[in-house]
């Protein structure tokens, strides 16, 4: 056996020694252990996340996100006039619009402002619409007069957050890629219009209050009755899919809090340490736009319902139910 060898083998029944008297108490034996184990914070950190991403690439930018105190903190460069984007998720009946024009009617001292209108043709995201929108912005940033500062971008349909976000980040230009970046990604939950019958929730609900991806998760309906049932259920339900999210209170988008405001309009939330590591223990590939969400579509059918007189509000629901 080697000199190495004999040292290693030598030091391993040292410790199993040290084990055998505290074997009945795992936590004193981790404790006795760990000492002749150098750098396994480092290890273990890079083994959560190598195990995540297994063969996807991870962009340069994020390692010191992902492995904090390892790499020394780069000289920032200097700052340069960015499109802000802010992306608005919710489902049909959400009230995203109202929430979007609230920003924007609210906030016009603060720059110009654009909103993303999704093509017509679809109900899905169309990535070249949305990405042919971004580069038309990038240009009009050469053009004083034209440029726009801070855009929201409400998702269609039932989109996956997360392929507006990967959208956005893996756009082919590389212009793009520096001239923008999200700010903070918001979602919009009306209690009475997230469920189907037998209180099934409607498709990509929750992937909209993605964890990692989403940092605010607004209430549009019955936020007058803070203890009604259903909203306190919905409240639940999102917190255990999203621990990290601010929960606003906004009845149909009228967003009444200052502080509220400042994290649906946040520069830098999206971007935070701990919401990167999330994305790429969650959604590995998402910075390539390489994680597949899967299609969670369901067939709507809209119906325009005029009365004529007053509305007989049991008689009408009995008939709705087929009763």
């Amino acid at each position: 056996m080697c000199l190495w060898g004999g040292a290693r083998h030598s030091r391993l029944l040292k410790i199993d020694e040290m084990c055998d008297s505290t074997r009945a108490n795992p936590r004193a034996r981790l404790t006795t252990t760990y000492p002749g184990l150098p750098d396994m914070d480092r290890f273990l950190k890079h083994f959560a996340v190598s195990s995540s991403v297994c063969e996807e690439s991870v962009c340069s930018d994020h390692l010191a996100a992902l492995f904090p105190n390892i790499h020394p903190k780069p000289v920032p460069p200097e700052p340069q006039q960015q499109v802000i984007l802010y992306i608005i998720a919710g489902l049909l009946g959400s009230h995203k619009e109202s929430l979007c024009d609230f920003l924007v009617e609210v906030n016009q001292e603060c720059g110009k402002w654009e909103v993303y209108h999704p093509s017509q043709e679809s109900e899905d995201l169309c990535i070249p619409h949305l990405q042919q929108f971004l580069s038309n912005l990038v240009v009009r940033q050469n053009m004083p007069h034209l440029n726009t500062t801070r855009v929201l971008i409400p998702t269609p349909g039932y989109t996956d957050v997360l392929d507006v976000v990967q959208a956005v980040v893996s756009h082919p230009d590389p212009r793009v890629q520096s001239n923008t970046s999200v700010g903070a990604v918001t979602a919009c939950v009306n209690p009475q219009t997230s469920f189907m019958e037998h209180r099934f929730l409607f498709p990509k609900l929750l992937e909209q209050c993605s964890h990692g991806a989403v940092n605010n998760v607004v209430f549009t309906g019955l936020t007058a009755e803070q203890k009604h049932p259903l909203l306190k259920h919905m409240q639940q339900l999102i917190r255990s899919a999203n621990p990290s999210a601010a929960l606003i209170l906004a009845e149909r988008g009228a967003v009444s809090r200052a502080e509220d405001m400042r994290l649906i309009l946040s520069d830098s939330g999206f971007s935070q340490p701990q919401m990167i590591r999330a994305r790429y223990l969650l959604y590995p590939g998402w910075w390539e736009g390489r994680f597949v969400s899967g299609c969670g579509s369901v067939s709507v059918s809209r119906h325009c319902v005029q009365f004529s007189r007053p509305l007989e509000r049991i008689l009408f629901l009995q008939h709705c139910k087929g009763e």
